[in-house]
C-alpha cells in the first residue's frame, strides 16, 4: 500500500539484466551434471529481490540447453510468477549461451503483468529449505 491507501500496481512490462558472480553462479549450476543445484531458486529469488520487486517467486523447473545441435536456443530459461494470487506478476530468465567457468553471468529478466501487492489482504514469503530448515530446529 502506498501512503494514499491504495493498492500498489504497476502494469508496465520490462527488461532488464541481472548479474551472477562466479561464486553464485557455481553455487546455483553443476558444470559437471548440467543441473541447477538445490539452492539456485533462493540465489535468483534474492538477485530479483535487489531490483526493487516485492514479488515472492515460485520458480519453475528451468530449461538447460542439451548438446549442440540447436545453437539459436538460450543456454537457460526459467520462468516464476508470484505466489500471491492478487499479483499477476511473472518473470521469465534467460541466460544467451553457457557461460566460461570463473566468469560473472548475465541473466536476461522479462517481466509480465500487473504486480499487485497489498499486506492486508494477502502476504507471502520464501519457504525455507536445506541448512535454513535444519537451524530452525
Amino acid at each position: 500500500m502506498d501512503s494514499d491507501g491504495e493498492i500498489a500496481k504497476s502494469t508496465a512490462s520490462c527488461e532488464y539484466s541481472i548479474t551472477l558472480t562466479a561464486a553464485e553462479w557455481k553455487e546455483a549450476f553443476s558444470r559437471t551434471n548440467r543441473k541447477m543445484k538445490s539452492g539456485w531458486r533462493k540465489i535468483f529469488a534474492k538477485k530479483l529481490g535487489t531490483n526493487g520487486f516485492v514479488c515472492t517467486p515460485r520458480f519453475d523447473k528451468p530449461n538447460i540447453k542439451k548438446g549442440e545441435r540447436k545453437q539459436k536456443c538460450y543456454f537457460l530459461i526459467c520462468r516464476a510468477k508470484c505466489t500471491t494470487r492478487i499479483c499477476g506478476r511473472q518473470f521469465h530468465i534467460a541466460l544467451p549461451a553457457e557461460p566460461k567457468a570463473g566468469d560473472p553471468v548475465l541473466l536476461l529478466v522479462r517481466t509480465y503483468g500487473e504486480e499487485t501487492h497489498d499486506g492486508t489482504i494477502e502476504t507471502a514469503q520464501l519457504q525455507m529449505q536445506g541448512d535454513a530448515c535444519l537451524a530452525m530446529g
